[in-house]
């Protein structure tokens, strides 16, 4: 049953680490007007989309929490001391930004909702 488990809680972590990008929404402070697309790229790395609209170039960066892991609670009796799982409360929030450039230059960022 624990390797069952465990494989479950493996496999869960492979699935999202293979998702995961290494933009951080925190460095977008980082940016400012009239930055060039390739100082952008180096602050924030790669877009995980690319989208045109009216002249503009929109980078799309997505940023996912990381899951919290399983706590695991011990409970004491008289006779013995029994650790007992508790299944973690997962809830996974991701957040969209979109960073808009013209002429190659920044104009500005903003959260997607």
């Amino acid at each position: 049953m624990k390797i069952n488990t465990l494989g479950h809680v493996l496999s869960l972590l492979l699935l999202f680490t293979g998702c995961s990008t290494t933009f951080k929404p925190w460095t977008l402070s980082q940016l400012s007007p009239g930055m060039t697309t390739e100082q952008v790229t180096q602050k924030l790395g790669a877009p995980h989309h690319i989208s045109q609209k009216d002249g503009s170039v929109i980078y799309h960066y997505t940023y996912t929490e990381p899951i919290p892991l399983q706590n695991e609670t011990v409970i004491q009796r008289e006779d013995s001391v029994l650790p007992m799982r508790t299944e973690p409360q997962v809830e996974i929030n991701t957040y969209h930004y979109e960073v808009v450039l013209v002429d190659g230059k920044l104009m500005n960022y903003k959260e997607r909702y």
